[in-house]
């Protein structure tokens, strides 16, 4: 599940969560909260804190429902044994094809919105006077564990995941792009252009290789904004994420 080295991955904007990378300023803490809480609400899954971070599929741990941080314990792929010590769960993970497309979900006030959209058009957004979040995503494809795989979990009541949380499903990419955006309810808008960039061969990367570059402008923007974009063909991020939720017994 290892990926290739993130020398081609530019992150910009503010520092979401604090985090590193990119200058600009921090988003404080109250901004993220505002900000998972929104893209869970509209879509049920959770916002990567870290998005050049891996977050492996099979890895379990406590997520936090008030800041969406994950801390991870372990993966049912590596620590789950059989008394002989070899992998209880073996079934390899399924990997969607990569869909040339961009994913958007802007949870508002009432409802929310999600669809796709091709890669290298423009696009605008007007934000209005409520909050307001935005996360899109360029060339993603989703990596998750197999129905049967979660079957097994289920029958088989792992003790080690009672109470924690199981990560079934991460969205990945290649060529990628994202934004995290947080509106300042003062009706905002921005343009979003993604522009496809070919790299001819070189003596040391002899075929050609597509990436994208990301170009933002905007008026009445605040500074909650993060962007990354990868320059060629790499997996450099993952803003989202799904989980199952493991019940401990019932004691009542």
């Amino acid at each position: 599940m290892g990926r290739p080295n993130k020398t081609t991955a530019t992150r910009q904007g503010g520092r979401f969560g604090g985090g590193g990378g990119g200058g600009g300023v921090s988003w404080k803490l109250q901004a993220v909260n505002d900000f998972v809480k929104l893209i869970n609400g509209a879509s049920g899954q959770w916002v990567n804190r870290t998005p050049t971070e891996d977050i492996e599929v099979g890895s379990f741990g406590e997520i936090d429902k008030e800041t969406g941080r994950f801390q991870r314990r372990g993966n049912i792929y590596q620590d789950f044994k059989d008394p002989e010590g070899l992998p209880i769960y073996t079934e390899k993970l399924e990997d969607s094809t990569v869909f040339r497309e961009h994913t958007v979900v802007t949870p508002r006030a009432h409802g929310s919105e999600v669809y796709t959209d091709i890669v290298g058009s423009k696009k605008q957004w007007q934000f209005g006077s409520t909050k307001e979040a935005l996360l899109m995503m360029w060339n993603y494809r989703t990596i998750s564990l197999p129905p049967s795989v979660l079957d097994a979990i289920q029958k088989n009541e792992h003790s080690e995941l009672r109470e924690l949380s199981l990560v079934t499903r991460v969205y990945t990419g290649r060529a990628q792009a994202f934004i995290y955006y947080l509106s300042n309810e003062r009706s905002e808008s921005f343009q979003v252009d993604m522009v496809p960039i070919i790299h001819a061969p070189t003596i040391t990367s002899p075929r050609v290789t597509v990436g994208i570059e990301m170009n933002v402008e905007g008026s009445n923007m605040n500074d909650l904004l993060e962007k990354g974009f990868s320059e060629n063909m790499r997996f450099d991020f993952t803003p989202l994420f799904e989980c199952v939720f493991q019940e401990g017994d019932d004691e009542s």
